[in-house]
């Protein structure tokens, strides 16, 4: 079996569902820390910034690390997110599962890999 470093994913979702979500810092984060909890990951810290059309939030993971930029006027979110550990894969793939479920876009894209 090989041994991994960890998981890395990039994910883009276009054409955000909810008005009343990609203008709301607020609401941004609350997403973003219930989707962590029910990943099984774990936050050491967590800042968020509002510019003045988007909403860039930085999570610092005893297991890495998630940085996304909310577009809200184009509706566009991405997504960087690394996990390493046991279970690395189960984890990232689960926080984008809740975060597209809850964020609800019409499209999106993901490139994802192990690194060694």
């Amino acid at each position: 079996m090989k041994k991994y470093l960890g998981f890395i994913m990039s994910v883009c979702f276009f054409e955000l569902h909810d008005f009343d979500i990609v203008f709301s810092e607020r609401k941004v984060r609350k997403i973003v820390k219930d989707g962590i909890r029910f990943s099984a990951l774990h936050i050491v810290s967590m800042q968020s910034y509002r510019f003045e059309k988007e909403i860039t939030v930085a999570v610092i993971l005893r297991e890495s690390h998630i940085i996304i930029h909310l577009f809200s006027k184009e509706r566009f979110m991405h997504i960087d997110l690394f996990t390493c550990g046991a279970h690395a894969r189960r984890k990232a793939e689960c926080f984008i599962r809740y975060l597209k479920n809850q964020m609800q876009p019409q499209r999106t894209t993901e490139v994802k890999e192990y690194v060694m």
